[in-house]
């Protein structure tokens, strides 16, 4: 058995922490390049809608105007037309009026019901809904 000991008393030499964040890169040189034969941007769209601005500084939209023979003939005016006739309509009649599906017809009462008074009566034929005067 070795029954000697010795001991030192020189602390080992450790190199100074470097720096917490990574360096920073610097900026690059290239530009990034185009495919052949790809289509050039239009840029013409963005310069006309700035010309279009007025002089105090709002711009002008264009509203497509529908005529009141147009609105009369949605299915929108047909069902409201439906409902403010003297008998009401069923869903099935809704339905084969406008070639809705069940839920869309449900869900078109449904919102119309929160501007006008819309009632629904249980009858043999089924549910009859009209606009209540």
């Amino acid at each position: 058995m070795n029954t000697d000991s010795t001991t030192t008393t020189t602390a080992a030499v450790v190199a100074a922490q470097g720096a917490e964040v990574a360096p920073r890169r610097g900026t690059s040189t290239k530009v990034a390049s185009t495919k052949k034969g790809a289509p050039k941007a239009r840029t013409g769209a963005k310069k006309t809608a700035t010309k279009k601005a007025s002089a105090n500084g709002t711009s002008k939209t264009t509203t497509k105007k529908v005529s009141a023979a147009g609105r009369a003939a949605s299915k929108k005016m047909q069902v409201l037309d439906m409902l403010r006739a003297k008998d009401g309509a069923t869903l099935d009649q809704l339905m084969g009026a406008t070639g809705w599906q069940r839920h869309t017809c449900r869900g078109f009462l449904s919102v119309a019901g929160k501007t006008m008074k819309i009632t629904s009566e249980k009858t043999d034929a089924g549910r009859l809904y009209r606009i209540a005067k």
